[in-house]
């Protein structure tokens, strides 16, 4: 199953309300409620003690709470204490999200990492869960320990993160836990999928450009990036060329991209713009050609641009990615779903246009 992201929920309690309604065959609230033949916001005002409820009536909702087995989930107390307080709470559950990072703090230092980490990390608090880093880069770690080590800390969710030189280390049967993956391909057997949008953006690119008058569009990656992405940017490049939309110039792919074999591309197709994975590697290439950006050839990026920085193109829109793992995480959750899912989802975000200094406006 398959959806893209659409901002209709503009607050966290409304992102998040919704949620609340958990499907499990754990004892809920509303059974002792039948049990009493009381209502579930009285049941629910016993469990918190307040002082609208009588003692009465709050000691029999204990009563009852302990005789069918009653236990309150931890990961909705968190939430609605969150509520209440405006606070995290001092006991408040872990949500674990796992980096393959080259070394343990290396993902501070890449831009869409670190704005994906840190808007996990900021909703997750936000709505009463503290976040916690589990590096799997370590020699001894395999994802196998990973597994044991946070069911044995109790957390009951993870969000697992593709980006990085240790990503193959997470490809594996995660057990007893929800599971949220992230990035450019699937992690865990049948687990949600968050991604962005490589397609839409792709697209977005080209429309963009098309509409600054460029028909001459020449795109340079490195050959793992196709299949890390599923061929997304590739199959959108392709469509534009197949529908005559653009001028058909080769995809420059290179497992290990030179100078010298960028220079070849560049003589033999002779772009007017070219779409780039890593823009400032492509942008010191086309200067050593002698070309001037963008007064003689344009460039922009489908990925690793900065909002507001000097590369024109696509922002992966990772701090929304960020909160929306966390809600589909969170939903996992409380519906006391683990793997593997019976329906896994693939939910795109779309990235939006930095305008920046690197392509030529018309």
């Amino acid at each position: 199953m398959s959806y893209k992201w659409n901002p209709l929920l503009t607050s966290a309690a409304e992102a998040t309300v919704p949620e609340l309604r958990i499907i499990s065959m754990k004892v809920s609230m509303l059974d002792i409620a039948k049990e009493l033949g009381i209502s579930r916001a009285t049941v629910s005002l016993a469990l918190n003690n307040s002082p609208k409820v009588a003692e009465a009536t709050r000691q029999s909702v204990l009563d009852a709470a302990r005789r069918i087995g009653y236990k309150a989930d931890p990961y909705v107390s968190a939430l609605m204490a969150a509520r209440r307080h405006g606070r995290e709470p001092s006991d408040a559950p872990v949500l674990a999200l796992v980096i393959p990072s080259r070394e343990e703090n290396s993902w501070k230092e890449r831009y869409n990492l670190k704005r994906f980490i840190e808007g996990c990390q900021a909703y997750a608090l936000e709505l009463g869960f503290k976040t916690e880093l589990f590096w799997i880069g370590d020699r001894a770690m395999t994802a196998m320990r990973l597994n044991q080590i946070i069911c044995s800390r109790g957390i009951r969710g993870a969000v697992l993160i593709s980006q990085g030189q240790w990503s193959p280390k997470l490809e594996y049967k995660w057990k007893d836990l929800a599971i949220v993956s992230f990035g450019g391909r699937e992690l865990a057997p049948r687990s949600d999928w968050l991604s962005s949008d490589y397609y839409g953006n792709m697209e977005e690119v080209l429309r963009i450009l098309k509409s600054q008058g460029f028909s001459r569009i020449g795109f340079t990656m490195e050959k793992s990036f196709v299949f890390s992405r599923h061929n997304r940017w590739a199959a959108a490049y392709h469509m534009e060329q197949a529908e005559k939309e653009l001028e058909p110039i080769d995809i420059w792919q290179d497992p290990s991209p030179t100078f010298e074999g960028f220079r070849e591309w560049f003589v033999r197709n002779q772009p007017e713009a070219i779409l780039s994975i890593e823009p400032y590697t492509v942008l010191k290439w086309v200067r050593q050609l002698g070309l001037q950006v963008p007064e003689d050839v344009s460039v922009a990026a489908i990925t690793n641009v900065e909002e507001g920085g000097p590369v024109s193109g696509i922002v992966i829109d990772t701090e929304t990615c960020g909160k929306l793992a966390i809600d589909m995480l969170l939903e996992r959750i409380h519906r006391s779903e683990s793997l593997p899912y019976a329906t896994p989802r693939h939910v795109t975000v779309s990235g939006y246009w930095n305008r920046g200094e690197t392509l030529k406006y018309r």
